[in-house]
């Protein structure tokens, strides 16, 4: 099994470069914007409890539990 990696914010400049990496090194990664921009990514409004936690539901699905 491979690690499972959630990246809040991953589609920055910063996050995405994580994404990546983690990718590369064979990690399955969802993460998170707003408004979700990629394949992959998630919507999530961090000041928002219910889209916190619908977002780490969702990623939880994605990535196998």
């Amino acid at each position: 099994m491979s690690t499972r990696c959630l990246v809040i914010g991953g589609s920055g400049y910063v996050g995405e470069a994580v994404v990546k990496r983690l990718q590369d090194e064979g990690c399955q990664v969802v993460w998170t914007s707003l408004p979700p921009q990629q394949t992959g990514s998630l919507a999530c409004d961090l000041g928002d409890p219910q889209s916190i936690g619908a977002a780490v539901t969702e990623a939880a699905s994605r990535l196998g539990g």
